[in-house]
């Protein structure tokens, strides 16, 4: 339907098998490996274990159902075993799996909806029907509707399913009043396509983008789901919040490999996969996220972490312990990264740091100011602009002289001086943040305003503090937690209903994903 990294509108929703299909051959090669006590079944890797290991993975009959009241499907749908050690059947409960094709749903029992609407491929596939002729004034009403207002009512009727995902009522729903306006007017879609990936991998080579990866199953059919958030913020210092996928998760296991590789695939679809370096990670403490991401850059959600204090403390009873321990976790448990020191001197009403300590405070300052001057030699470098190697360095140093005694040669050079590039540029760097800390900020307007938002002050400021309100921009851009990835989880479980079992995992993505960006398009086209 739409190519991710594309966000194309004009294209309709097609909910196809296509991606379940090609992961088959992807992690098949893997299940071997395990046993199936390492495996957590879903209708996905039954799907592939009955096909690759039909020696260990079988098909029995349902004998628990009422005979009196049989259900059709149950004379197709048998149900998913695996064989123990003595070579018995042992069912993979709560799944029900079709003869010829393999496709297996998870189900309850009394509701097998989902096994009656089941439609097998191959099945379908060997009945050949020929198409109806159709008559000359069908034909012709056909060609004059257009292939350009096709696409144009299809991407209205997309909009509408994806972006009420409530029940509602269709006569008062404003995608219905929508379609009927278009259908008069032909006048254009009101939406534009927008490069989603230009604009991500633009805020990543900035060092402006934040992504937040995480794990959910969802409770009908027990499918497993990849979520990736991104935040970033752009020229005009406004941050914006994304979903980038919640897309199918189909590998065998949960482990670091896996999950690493899983994003990386995902963040291929946008181009960010060869700027991964320069992406910050906010995530959970989750042991697999931790150690899948050790290499990058991580900053941990901090709600998550203050609830895994708060659960600790109030499993011991009595306030009187409740107020001694509570400070004793949130020391043991929090550790302050050098990000959030930098975060908190960029917030204006805050930079003094007057709760820190002395040596906190020096230690705040000369991250910043590190921060500061990295940022002006990647500056020098991308305005070509001369920045002396240490190959230009050498080539400057007079021939070497002969030491009048041993101790001469531990002195200090001095041939170089103060003219040294690092030296200037860290001075540089120190004289911006002076600036900073002795700025007067009744003058500045977005201040005096309700909203404290330190973007709207770093992009008042950015003529005057050049490369700070670009470290703004950046340090602003990771947010404080992952609850913008768990809403999307919510709207997953909104999307994936009782009555909605059939639905294909890679078209619940697509939705998440075109309800997203019809908001952002909503707010930025």
């Amino acid at each position: 339907m739409i190519g991710l990294p594309d966000l194309s509108l004009d294209e309709s929703l097609d909910s196809t098998t296509s991606n379940t299909d090609r992961s088959f051959s992807i992690i098949s090669s893997s299940l071997r490996q395990y046993s199936s006590s390492h495996v957590k079944y879903n209708p996905s890797n039954i799907q592939i274990l009955l096909k690759e290991q039909p020696e260990k993975y079988v098909l029995v009959d349902n004998y628990k159902v009422n005979h009196a009241k049989l259900s059709s499907c149950w004379n197709r749908f048998p149900l998913p075993s695996v064989k123990d050690e003595n070579n018995r059947n042992i069912v993979i409960k709560n799944f029900a799996t079709y003869r010829s094709c393999y496709a297996t749903y998870a189900f309850t029992y009394g509701s097998t909806k989902s096994l009656n609407s089941h439609k097998c491929v191959k099945e379908s596939s060997s009945i050949s029907t020929s198409p109806s002729p159709k008559s000359p004034s069908l034909n012709s009403k056909i060609n004059r509707f257009s292939s350009e207002k096709k696409k144009t009512l299809t991407s209205l009727i997309v909009l509408w399913i994806c972006q009420n995902i409530r029940p509602i009522s269709i006569v008062e729903d404003e995608g219905f009043l929508n379609i009927i306006q278009q259908c008069l007017s032909w006048n254009g879609g009101p939406f534009n396509n927008i490069r989603l990936g230009v604009i991500l991998r633009k805020g990543a080579k900035q060092e402006c983008l934040a992504i937040g990866p995480d794990l959910c199953s969802e409770k009908v059919k027990q499918n497993s789901y990849l979520g990736l958030t991104a935040h970033f913020v752009d020229d005009q210092h406004i941050l914006h919040s994304i979903d980038l996928c919640c897309e199918p998760y189909n590998e065998i296991d949960k482990t670091a490999g896996n999950v690493l590789k899983s994003i990386t695939a995902a963040l291929s679809r946008f181009g960010l996969d060869q700027l991964i370096d320069k992406i910050t990670f906010v995530c959970d403490c989750g042991s697999n996220l931790r150690k899948a991401l050790e290499d990058y850059q991580v900053v941990h959600c901090f709600p998550h972490r203050l609830n895994n204090v708060l659960k600790r403390t109030f499993y011991s009873a009595g306030v009187v312990f409740f107020k001694r321990h509570a400070p004793q976790l949130l020391k043991a448990m929090f550790s302050l990264h050098d990000l959030h020191w930098i975060a908190a001197i960029l917030n204006p009403h805050r930079r003094m740091l007057k709760h820190a300590t002395d040596v906190e405070r020096a230690h705040a300052y000369c991250l910043v100011q590190a921060r500061v001057a990295k940022l002006m030699e990647m500056a020098q470098i991308d305005n070509n602009e001369e920045v002396l190697s240490p190959a230009t360095i050498s080539s400057t140093l007079s021939p070497r002289k002969k030491l009048k005694s041993y101790t001469t040669q531990f002195h200090d050079d001095t041939d170089l001086g103060e003219t040294s590039s690092n030296m200037i540029i860290a001075k540089r760097a120190r004289r911006e943040l002076e600036i900073y800390l002795q700025l007067n900020l009744t003058n500045c307007k977005c201040l005096n305003d309700d909203m404290n938002n330190p973007l709207l002050f770093w992009k008042e400021q950015e003529h005057v503090l050049p490369n700070m309100s670009r470290l703004a921009k950046q340090i602003f851009s990771i947010p404080a937690s992952s609850t913008a990835l768990e809403r999307a989880f919510s709207s997953v479980g909104i999307v994936v209903l009782q009555r909605r079992t059939n639905i294909n995992p890679s078209t619940v993505n697509d939705i998440i994903l075109i309800r997203l960006a019809a908001a952002y398009l909503k707010t930025h086209a």
